[in-house]
């Protein structure tokens, strides 16, 4: 992460310190990124009119895709290692919860605006 440009961004680069790349360019800040283990999918946290959202980014493709959306504050994004599951938490029911979207494929992660259907708690 960098924020050069007057507010944290996304930026990648490879083991060896080359290839530097900025994945993100908003007006908002975006942080915590998550990197899946062969570095083609990146998901993260970011500000959408007020609230903590999760994005997801495929880096070779520059597509980036909203997760979630609403009212409610989700954070702490982490994607697994084959990069098709992003475990996030949100603030939906007053308390916070642990979430998975699953079957992340390109081009689209197939979870709409409003992805309740594909968001699912973990019990606990």
């Amino acid at each position: 992460m960098s924020n050069s440009t007057g507010h944290e961004e996304i930026w990648i680069v490879g083991t060896n310190g080359s290839g530097l790349k900025q994945l993100t360019f908003d007006s908002v800040g975006d942080e915590l990124p998550s990197i899946n283990n062969d570095g083609t999918i990146v998901a993260y946290q970011t500000t959408v009119s007020g609230n903590s959202q999760i994005m997801t980014a495929i880096v070779n493709a520059g597509e980036i895709d909203q997760l979630t959306s609403g009212a409610n504050n989700f954070f702490s994004p982490s994607i697994d290692g084959a990069g098709k599951h992003v475990a996030f938490q949100g603030d939906v029911s007053g308390y916070t919860e642990i979430f998975l979207v699953t079957q992340l494929t390109s081009p689209s992660f197939g979870c709409a605006t409003n992805c309740l259907g594909g968001r699912h708690p973990i019990p606990m």
